[in-house]
């Protein structure tokens, strides 16, 4: 560590400073001027008498033994602060509402009405107001635009990529959430503009990347913006998250069958599992509780109904 003492009048654009390391003495000018400016001191500073600047190998601290902000307060410099001093992005909430439809997964979608990426299909969501947190943002969101009020929505990741919206520089923070279809059904019903759109995954595994969309009858669906990213980055989480979370059981009733429970986890990731070593492994858990019940309405052997008890309760 370096120490240095400087004594200079701060209205002297350079001083010459006496530094000291090892027993040696080096000369260096320092902007005692662009130290306070950088430090967010007024123009109008007073002198200090002594200032001791720190040198680390990628910073300079400055320690004033004098107040050179002249004995401001904290809200004289709060009532005097310019808001306007630092750019501001627009910060903005998107909603991955995911659910498994026909063995496929699938994502809630609703079209655009208005450029930019007019006619193109995109996540439910919207700025996040001046006066609200960002959780209070995604379940406005999720009430006005999705007409849902009670879903559990969790941040799941937080896009800032520049030039991701073309109108301006907009960060976005995305909410995830895990539903069975019929939690779809009224917004599906009071909103044409919304769908329940299939996921087309190209990748494998967790190798992750932009996903596709497609309608329920085949179309492509195009998306906006990032959205096809933030879809891939949720499907990557999801398969990240199978085996040690208790994910999967939010796609399923109460009451499901080592079938059903089997089908959602092949969806999710993508490929057939081996049906002898998957019942194992989930029996294994000790999360899987038979409820001596049969399914009803088989036109085979009725298979056994499980409930699952999470080892956190």
């Amino acid at each position: 560590m370096l120490y240095l003492s400087l004594w200079a009048h701060p209205s002297k654009s350079a001083r010459l400073v006496k530094c000291r390391t090892r027993n040696r003495y080096d000369r260096s000018a320092i902007s005692i001027a662009a130290i306070l400016q950088e430090m967010g001191s007024p123009t109008n500073h007073r002198a200090a008498d002594a200032i001791t600047v720190d040198i680390y190998p990628h910073r300079i601290l400055v320690i004033c033994q004098k107040d050179i902000w002249g004995h401001m307060n904290e809200t004289e410099f709060l009532d005097g602060y310019d808001p306007n001093r630092y750019e501001r992005p627009s910060v903005a909430v998107d909603l991955i509402l995911a659910s498994v439809v026909n063995g496929r997964p699938a994502a809630l979608l609703m079209q655009r009405a208005e450029h930019p990426c007019m006619s193109a299909w995109c996540l439910p969501g919207g700025f996040v107001r001046i006066d609200e947190s960002l959780d209070a943002a995604a379940h406005r969101v999720l009430a006005t635009k999705v007409r849902m009020a009670d879903a559990y929505v969790e941040q799941l990741y937080t896009f800032g990529t520049v030039d991701r919206d073309p109108r301006t520089r907009v960060i976005s923070v995305a909410y995830f959430a895990l539903l069975p279809p019929d939690r779809f059904a009224a917004a599906l019903k009071a909103a044409p503009d919304l769908t329940l759109a299939e996921i087309v995954v190209p990748w494998s595994g967790e190798t992750g990347g932009p996903v596709a969309a497609r309608s329920q009858d085949g179309d492509a669906l195009p998306l906006a913006f990032d959205h096809a990213d933030m879809l891939g980055l949720a499907i990557l989480r999801l398969r990240g998250k199978l085996d040690y979370s208790d994910v999967a059981y939010a796609l399923l009733p109460e009451r499901f069958t080592l079938r059903a429970l089997q089908d959602v986890h092949e969806t999710i990731l993508g490929r057939s599992l081996n049906k002898p070593a998957f019942r194992r492994r989930m029996l294994a858990t000790n999360t899987l509780v038979a409820t001596g019940k049969r399914e009803t309405g088989a036109s085979f052997r009725p298979a056994e109904l499980f409930r699952h008890h999470s080892t956190q309760e």
